[in-house]
């Protein structure tokens, strides 16, 4: 294994800390609101069956399931900000742009190809930030990371014409980044639906 590639793998272990570090605590705030809403608990513990106290218990849950409803797009810019060098407030940005840009074609694409959407099973469809698209779950969110961090690294100096000025350099990222997802987000499906039969195959096993 060359060193580059080694170094590469480095930097994206590193990277994957920063997700698990917060699901690690989303999944704990989680654990402690199900604690004061868990039917069986109340019943022992009866000072917890209270308005407030059930209140407080559904506002941890929810705050915890959030992360973990998410995990697409947290993974992407995560892994977009853990992977560059500099400037990395232009790949976390261009990562959230490109997240939703894929999410959004491939909604195009199911909404207006119908054999696209019955390709997949039913869990195979979901709904991402509003926008109902292929599931394609953790793994999207990585592949958005991966790709804005290859394009920060080709793109961070670009130098454009005079007229096009402002938009040189770390500002293109964003903009690439939306361009380059969109298109990743028409071509996406057609390879995911393996993936996704693989996957059923194997929870059917």
């Amino acid at each position: 294994m060359s060193n580059k590639l080694k170094g590469f793998f480095q930097k994206l272990a590193r990277a994957f800390l920063i997700p698990v570090s917060l699901i690690g605590v989303s999944s704990l705030i989680m654990a402690v609101g199900c604690v004061f809403t868990d039917a069986t608990i109340v019943k022992v513990i009866p000072i917890f069956n209270n308005t407030a106290v059930q209140y407080f218990g559904n506002w941890l849950t929810t705050v915890g399931v959030q992360v973990l409803h998410n995990l697409g797009i947290i993974y992407a810019i995560s892994l977009a900000f853990g992977l560059t060098k500099e400037k990395k407030e232009y790949a976390a940005l261009g990562a959230f742009v490109g997240y939703f840009a894929l999410v959004k074609s491939m909604n195009l694409l199911i909404t207006n190809f119908e054999f696209v959407k019955e390709m997949f099973p039913e869990n195979g469809i979901t709904t991402v930030l509003g926008v109902e698209t292929v599931n394609v779950g953790i793994m999207g969110g990585i592949l958005v990371g991966v790709i804005v961090s290859l394009l920060h690294g080709k793109f961070k100096d670009v130098k454009l014409p005079m007229a096009f000025s402002f938009y040189q350099g770390p500002r293109f990222i964003p903009i690439i980044s939306l361009l380059v997802l969109s298109l990743v987000g028409q071509v996406l499906p057609f390879a995911w639906v393996f993936v996704q039969m693989g996957i059923d195959a194997l929870a059917n096993v």
